[in-house]
Order: structure tokens, then C-alpha cells, then sequence
């Protein structure tokens, strides 16, 4: 059998019962700190523009946008909600599979969709979790073994992300393995999207993500009503791994496929570009260790690998104005906010923020070099020197950026802190956050997920 079929078979043979309590806790991890980064993304820069077009659009009311409230098509809130989420680069990242990791942003498109789709089928707490982990769980699955690489040229949100969408949405649905099956060779004929809007700076780069979550279920829908898709959409001739991928390993996809579950494994402790994390703790580091005074700081050395320092995240900020994308995807910005505030939040990216001239100080203060040894691909390691006016000197070395679920930088307490700060910045009531979090946190015990989204909108609940 083909992997396709393999994979529909898992997805209908697949139950809660599947799960050990670490698949369930994490996945209810992501739940939190998604609905979190699309709370405080929902006036991020594009999103009213995204959240007009949706409206104008109309149709029934099947799902609930997040933040603004409102009812829309499940495709299409799926969407929208994932454009916040991804707004700040601040939701979970890094697919994880059999010890080996790719720069995946896979959360941030199926736990929207898992949201719409389950509110739309009024489903409880333990389908979409359920749906959740199979969907993530296939998608980090398809990363890893993708060999994906910048390089390449596209944006692999969206392409594994909407097989993963596809996937959370047939569980919710209840397809069957032929209908899944056809799901898949549809939503092979959904993937696209370029790295370009990343190297440009430009609000593309939420694009593919967003349309993944809308592709998955528009792949999901036709396939319950019949429509056929592809013979082989992963490993025929022009499937995926044909036309998108270089160096794969399609045959390890199905390795323990059923026993074993992945998914992104990092909670993000900063809002930006993961690369950027490492220089981010080396900043913070140094300012609060010795209490430094950024006004006093007369030079920053930075030493990176190839792969951090001669990044995308590396260079210079534009000369005229900045924006949160330029400010997002920047080591120099990041450094400066770290050592300016000791914080890198969405606050810190607002209007007010970005035109700081002690921003534009510090960065001119910087250099980057990437001379340090590439222990292995993707090896971000960092190491600092802030030299002071007065001549005092300071340093820290960062190995690998804080956040990681599986490594034990991250746990529990700080995700439901990143989620409440995340919902004071939208501005929701703090009863209703913490009623949220409470929700999620005991999300298997739910009875109607409704409930739940009436609790993640701004200003009166929605029916």
C-alpha cells in the first residue's frame, strides 16, 4: 500500500484512547499558546484587511473569529484566525521526528482549523484533540523527512501545512479512508507559497500559512462530497515529494506511524523569528546579569554560525522606515529590544516601538560575524560582547534558544503566562482569559467546543 493509504487508515483507526498523556498535554499546550498569538495578532498589520474580505464575503455562520468575533465559514475563519496567529511569528514552531527537527510553523495552521472545524461540527473537547495530534502529527511527519531547505526557494508552511489542515479537518468531518484518501490528492493540488515575502519583509510571509488552513478544509469539504484527487499525492512520479522536495526521506514517513506522535516542539519565549532566539538570550542575558544601562553601550560584537549570522534574520534594517516584519525577522532589532526593555513581545513591535531612535542607536552599534564553528546543520549558536562607554566589557554564549517543550525549557507555568499577556494585549477581560485557559487546560472534559470560542472574543460572548 501506498503511503496515502497508510495514512487514511491511521486517520480513521486513530481515537483519543490512541494518545499517552505527554501527546494530550502537549497538544492542549499549543491550543493555549495558538489561541494566545492570534488574540494578540488580531490588529497586527493585514489582519483588518484580511478580517474585511471575510466578512464581505459573507456566507453561513459556522465558526467564530477569534478576538473580533463574528461568524463566517469554517475555511475561511480558519484562515483569518491563522493570519493572526502567525501576525507576530510568535506561535509554536520547530517540527520535531525520531530526535531530528525542521524550521516548521505547523500549529499555527491546524489549531485554527481544528477550532473551526470542531465549533462547526459542535464536536467536544476529545475530537479536537484528537483531530489535532493526527493532523500535527502527519504534517511534522511530512517536514522532517522533507529535507527542506530555504534554499528551495518555497515556504513549507504551505505545502505539509495543508496536508496537515486536510487531515484535522477529515477527522472532524468523520471521512472515511477513501474519502481521506481523495482528500489528500486534492489537497496536493493546494500547495504553494514562496519564502520570498520572509527575505522581502513583506506581509506575504503570513500568507502561506493562512491559505493553508483554508486549502486543508476546502480539500477536506469536496472529498466528503465525492471528489476524486490524485492517484499518489506523496511518492508517484508528480506527487510532493517528486516536485517540491531535494534530499526526502519519504520512506521513514510511516515509521511508527500510529505509536508514535509529532508535532512542533517549541513554545516561543520571544515574538520573532525563531533564529533570532538564540542572540535574543545572549541580550537578555548580558542586560540583566549586570544590570546594563543600553544608553551606556558603546559597541556589540556578535558571533554567529553561518547559518544564524549569514541569515535572512541578518540583514541591515531598512534606512527609511521599519516595520514589524523587517523588525520580526532582524537579529539587530531583537538584540537592540532585548537590551532596551529586557522583553521581546508584540509590544515591542507596535508603531511607537519600531520608530524608537534608541532602536536605530543600538543597531548601528552592531556587528555580526558568522566565525563561529557549525557544529551541525542548522547550529545557531551565539556568542555576545556588549563593550560599555565607561570600557567595562561583558559576554554570554547561547548552544540552542530556550522554548523547546521536549528539552524542559519550557513548561506549563510559562505558557499560560505568555497566553495571559498575550490577552491583555488584545485587550480581552482578564476573567475570560483565565476562564479560557481553565477551559483548555481541562480541554478533554469539554462537551462543546462552542463553548470555549464564546470565551476568546473581545466585548459581549457570542451565541
Amino acid at each position: 500500500m501506498g503511503l496515502a493509504q497508510d495514512l487514511a487508515e491511521y486517520i480513521v483507526a486513530t481515537d483519543f484512547a490512541s494518545f499517552d498523556a505527554d501527546a494530550i498535554e502537549w497538544a492542549k499546550w499549543r491550543v493555549l499558546d495558538v489561541c494566545g498569538c492570534a488574540l494578540a495578532g488580531a490588529e497586527a498589520p493585514g489582519c483588518d484587511m484580511m478580517k474585511d474580505l471575510v466578512t464581505d464575503w459573507g456566507g453561513a455562520g459556522e465558526s467564530t473569529i477569534l478576538a473580533h468575533g463574528g461568524r463566517a465559514p469554517a475555511h475561511n475563519v480558519a484562515m483569518l484566525n491563522t493570519l493572526m496567529a502567525r501576525s507576530h511569528d510568535y506561535e509554536p514552531v520547530e517540527a520535531e521526528f525520531e530526535g531530528r527537527g525542521s524550521p516548521a510553523h505547523i500549529s499555527g495552521t491546524t489549531v485554527p482549523v481544528a477550532l473551526a472545524m470542531a465549533e462547526k461540527q459542535r464536536a467536544d473537547g476529545k475530537r479536537l484533540l484528537t483531530a489535532l495530534i493526527v493532523g500535527d502529527d502527519i504534517a511534522a511527519r511530512l517536514a522532517v523527512n522533507s529535507g527542506f531547505d530555504f534554499d528551495l526557494g518555497w515556504d513549507e508552511t504551505g505545502t505539509v501545512n495543508v496536508f496537515g489542515a486536510a487531515a484535522t479537518a477529515c477527522k472532524l468531518l468523520q471521512l472515511n479512508e477513501q474519502q481521506i484518501f481523495d482528500a489528500l490528492g486534492i489537497a496536493l493540488n493546494r500547495l504553494s507559497g514562496s519564502i520570498a515575502g520572509i527575505f522581502d519583509k513583506t506581509l506575504c510571509y503570513k500568507l502561506p500559512m493562512a491559505c493553508s488552513s483554508r486549502e486543508g478544509v476546502f480539500a477536506a469539504e469536496l472529498a466528503q462530497r465525492g471528489f476524486q484527487g490524485v492517484a499518489d499525492p506523496f511518492v508517484g512520479p508528480r506527487g510532493y515529494f517528486s516536485m517540491f522536495c531535494r534530499n526526502h526521506s519519504a520512506d521513514q514517513v510511516a515509521k511508527d506511524l500510529g505509536r508514535e506522535f509529532y508535532s512542533d516542539c517549541v513554545i516561543k519565549p520571544y515574538s520573532a523569528c525563531r533564529i533570532t532566539h538564540p542572540f535574543i538570550d545572549s541580550a537578555l542575558a548580558i542586560a540583566t546579569s549586570h544590570d546594563v544601562d543600553a544608553g551606556g553601550i558603546a559597541a556589540i560584537t556578535i558571533h554567529g554560525t553561518q547559518f544564524g549570522a549569514h541569515s535572512f534574520c541578518a540583514q541591515p534594517l531598512p534606512s527609511s522606515e521599519i516595520r514589524q516584519p523587517d523588525a520580526a525577522f532582524s537579529i539587530r532589532y531583537c538584540v537592540a529590544a532585548a537590551l532596551l526593555w529586557r522583553e521581546v513581545a508584540p509590544l515591542h513591535f507596535t508603531d511607537e516601538s519600531l520608530r524608537d531612535p534608541r532602536i536605530r542607536h543600538l543597531a548601528g552599534c552592531m556587528e555580526v560575524v558568522a566565525d563561529l564553528p557549525q557544529r551541525e546543520p542548522g547550529d545557531n549558536q551565539v556568542r555576545m560582547e556588549v563593550t560599555m562607554s565607561d570600557g567595562r566589557s561583558f559576554s554570554a554564549h547561547t548552544l540552542v534558544g530556550k522554548g523547546d517543550m521536549r528539552e524542559g525549557s519550557v513548561n506549563l507555568s510559562d505558557v499560560q503566562a505568555k497566553f495571559l499577556a498575550n490577552a491583555r494585549f488584545a485587550g480581552l477581560d482578564v476573567v475570560k482569559a483565565e476562564q479560557a485557559m481553565a477551559m483548555i487546560d481541562r480541554l478533554e472534559d469539554l462537551e462543546d467546543v462552542r463553548s470555549l470560542m464564546r470565551l476568546l472574543v473581545k466585548g459581549e460572548n457570542q451565541s
